[in-house]
């Protein structure tokens, strides 16, 4: 049975306008709400494919500085290491070879230069008289050498001597410079090996200019030349 359908009164087609009007309007929004979502999910895909992961980023951008200041510290740590082993090598090197030790100075020299004219013993030539010293055949003027370091203890005329000097060695050994022209010590004066003590001459028991030289070891009177090569001098 059909039944009579009534008209809408015009109250009534208002209030279905109005909400057509709004069911229409969420169906607008939410169409394009999902077209909005799509998109932007769309577009985050395609952008964010190409970006490296970011705890990845972070990391490594976080290892290069350490990395350089790793590499400054091991820079810093091999100069402080290698400092003191440069300077141990460098005390290691031996000198060169060609490097000369300072030359020792010997303890006796020579007391002239000259040639020996008369040697320790009896001299034959006079009767056998004992000639205690050893001569140099020196030219008047030229210097004799003090034989040693020692103390000038005795300087001026001394009988058959002529003008000598006597120097005390030590150890109770004494030295005797005879027939000088000219002293150049005076008592009291300290010498080392090779100065200058006096100027040979012709004072004294002589037939000559020349240097007597004479060494007395505690008291004894022993052979100059002797002695002199046994400490090293070359005669």
């Amino acid at each position: 049975m059909d039944f009579p359908q009534s008209k809408p009164s015009s109250k009534d087609r208002r209030y279905l306008g109005k909400h057509r009007g709004s069911n229409l309007a969420r169906t607008v929004l939410a169409a394009i709400a999902v077209g909005t979502v799509g998109f932007s999910a769309i577009t985050a895909t395609t952008t964010a494919a190409p970006l490296t992961d970011p705890v990845e980023t972070v990391a490594n951008a976080s290892d290069r500085p350490n990395d350089d200041r790793a590499d400054r510290g091991d820079e810093r740590e091999e100069e402080t290491t290698t400092a003191p082993e440069k300077e141990k090598e460098e005390e290691k090197k031996p000198e060169p070879k060609d490097a000369k030790e300072p030359e020792k100075k010997p303890d006796w020299v020579s007391p002239s230069p000259a040639e020996i004219s008369d040697v320790y013993g009896p001299r034959a030539w006079r009767a056998g008289e004992m000639h205690f010293g050893l001569d140099f055949a020196a030219n008047e003027g030229e210097p004799n050498y003090a034989a040693a370091a020692g103390v000038v203890v005795q300087a001026g005329p001394n009988g058959g001597y002529g003008n000598s000097v006597i120097i005390d060695h030590g150890k109770g050994v004494l030295t005797v410079y005879g027939h000088h022209s000219k002293l150049k010590v005076s008592v009291g004066d300290k010498v080392k090996p090779g100065d200058v003590v006096g100027l040979a001459g012709s004072t004294g028991d002589v037939t000559g200019p020349h240097l007597h030289f004479e060494v007395n070891d505690n008291g004894t009177m022993v052979d100059p030349h002797e002695w002199l090569t046994d400490h090293g001098v070359d005669l």
